[in-house]
């Protein structure tokens, strides 16, 4: 049975749909430009020192928020689904129904 779809996009005695051929393209690989092909930007010295402008304030910014949330005390999950049901009801959306509870182990 694998035998007639192996040879499936070989068989050119068929007529087949315009949809098939471009699939049958696709699959082989063709109409891709080649990597090599690709166009390739010089960076420049100005580049790099905005990016590296750009990485130290975002490790800053990144570094005041890791250090505003370690004071923070941890939310219990009921203060998590408050949170939850009030941005809920900020947006319209209807709240999802209560999680089940736990099984209890025997």
């Amino acid at each position: 049975m694998l035998g007639g779809c192996v040879n499936l996009m070989e068989q050119s005695a068929r007529a087949k749909p315009e949809w098939f051929e471009a699939a049958a393209r696709e699959v082989k690989g063709e109409g891709y430009p080649k990597l090599s092909d690709a166009p390739t930007k010089t960076i420049t010295a100005a580049d790099q020192l905005a990016w590296e402008r750009d990485a130290a304030i975002l490790t800053a910014r990144a570094d005041a928020l890791k250090a505003e949330g370690a004071d923070a005390p941890a939310e219990t999950a009921e203060e998590i689904r408050a949170r939850a049901a009030q941005l809920r009801a900020k947006t319209g959306q209807v709240p999802a129904p209560a999680p089940a509870k736990p099984r209890q182990q025997p």
